[in-house]
């Protein structure tokens, strides 16, 4: 349809379309520029919902993110805790086990200087007694004559024993021993000493 200015024969309608730029060319331009503008308006609500999503979009990610490295953090610091705790269970284990172990031996040495100690006793009693009877062998000397059996210390006579022989049999008729000798066994030695003769 093609509009020309002398179409109109009312001037206040024709100066109303002049005024609103309703020419033929210019309504053809009005129609495009609406439909631009209203292509335009939704592209923008369009793009607006867009860029919504896509802010709404990060924010999840963000937070999920936040969410999942603070239940991560929390996880590892547990993790942390726990192999802590099973670290020092594992060192108080093996204080313990060396505490133990530092006992038993205590005990072993003990024990070995307990078992050293009764050897050094025991060779210092042997030795004892062997110079015991040492010192006795010298101090109180045996001599058997005629029938007599006689001991001595330091030359003195200490003890006598005297028997009589009948045949191959010997008899002890008298025994005796000084009284700052008694309870030594003198006499009995005496009687020994007369019997292996």
């Amino acid at each position: 349809m093609q509009w020309d200015k002398d179409d109109f024969s009312n001037n206040s309608k024709k100066d109303d379309l002049w005024s609103q730029n309703m020419n033929p060319d210019g309504w053809r331009l009005e129609q495009k520029n609406n439909n631009i503008n209203s292509f335009n308006r939704k592209n923008k609500s369009n793009l607006v919902t867009i860029i919504m999503i896509i802010v709404i979009s990060v924010f999840i990610i963000g937070v999920n993110f936040f969410v999942l490295t603070e239940q991560s953090n929390k996880r590892m610091d547990e993790m942390v805790r726990i192999e802590q705790a099973m670290n020092e269970e594992e060192e108080e284990e093996a204080q313990a086990l060396e505490a133990e172990e530092a006992r038993a031996a205590e005990a072993r040495a003990a024990e070995e200087e307990r078992r050293r100690e009764a050897m050094r006793k025991a060779a210092v009693d042997a030795r004892m007694e062997e110079e015991k009877a040492r010192l006795e062998e010298e101090r109180a000397k045996l001599d058997v004559q005629d029938e007599n059996a006689f001991v001595f210390d330091n030359n003195e006579k200490i003890g006598e024993c005297t028997f009589i022989t009948l045949g191959d049999t010997w008899n002890i008729i008298h025994t005796e021993v000084n009284s700052l000798y008694k309870g030594q066994g003198i006499a009995k030695k005496l009687v020994e000493c007369v019997i292996k003769e």
